[in-house]
């Protein structure tokens, strides 16, 4: 009698862990949702194109490192009107910041060029007023 309980008992671990098996699959969807993190002041919310941090007040994204359209790294800061204030990141393969004033004009880039570095200042409309290259002749 215990040799036919410990054969059934056998038999039914054996049965349950094949079914657990079958049914235990790994959904590669699982890996690709998105994190986000909730705070006090806003929301990070994580996923495959970058990193974006938003206020809890507007919803809007105030900052932003990921990728660019041309497989470049960046990061873009937005003031509290969401107009971009600030961008670090890639332009035809050289490096470029660019900052800009409270409605959202140009009013200094700083960026490589030909391999020599490159300053520009502009007005408040975003007119160039200055421009200056590294380039020694």
């Amino acid at each position: 009698m215990k040799q036919y309980f410990t054969g059934f008992f056998t038999a039914l671990c054996l049965v349950t862990s094949f079914f657990l098996f079958l049914g235990a699959r790994i959904d590669q969807n699982e890996f690709n949702k998105p994190i986000v993190i909730k705070g006090t002041n806003g929301f990070t919310y994580l996923d495959g194109d970058g990193i974006f941090i938003a206020s809890e007040n507007s919803k809007n994204v105030k900052a932003f490192l990921g990728l660019d359209k041309q497989d470049g790294g960046m990061i873009r800061l937005h003031n509290s009107l969401n107009k971009e204030m600030a961008y670090l990141g890639t332009k035809n393969e050289h490096g470029m910041l660019k900052l800009n004033n409270s409605n959202g004009f140009e009013t200094c880039m700083i960026f490589s060029e030909n391999d020599y570095g490159m300053i520009n200042l502009f007005d408040r409309n975003g007119k160039l007023g200055f421009a200056q290259s590294g380039q020694k002749e």
